[in-house]
């Protein structure tokens, strides 16, 4: 098998298919995350939105306001790794 390309990492992680998928697909996919910070970028985002969405789902009826999805934007920001921008490694 040969390496994954980035868009198909990315639509594997973002579909069902990566929860599907057996052992030796899923160790090439963590294998391209390890030596990607992108693709790694974009399973964390997947992951802090899931969870967000999630709560948000989850939240009382009287809940779901403005206010609330103020909080769960907040939340999201919050919770996504910092851009190259930020870092200061000189990569």
């Amino acid at each position: 098998m040969t390496m994954l390309s980035c868009q198909e990492v990315t639509r594997t992680i973002a579909s069902e298919e990566f929860a599907e998928a057996g052992w030796w697909p899923r160790l090439w996919i963590q294998l391209h995350l390890f030596g990607c910070r992108y693709c790694r970028r974009y399973a964390a985002q997947l992951q802090v939105m899931g969870q967000a969405a999630r709560q948000l789902w989850n939240a009382q009826p009287e809940d779901k306001d403005t206010a609330a999805l103020t909080r769960l934007e907040e939340a999201i920001f919050k919770g996504f790794p910092a851009s190259d921008a930020d870092n200061s490694d000189g990569e």
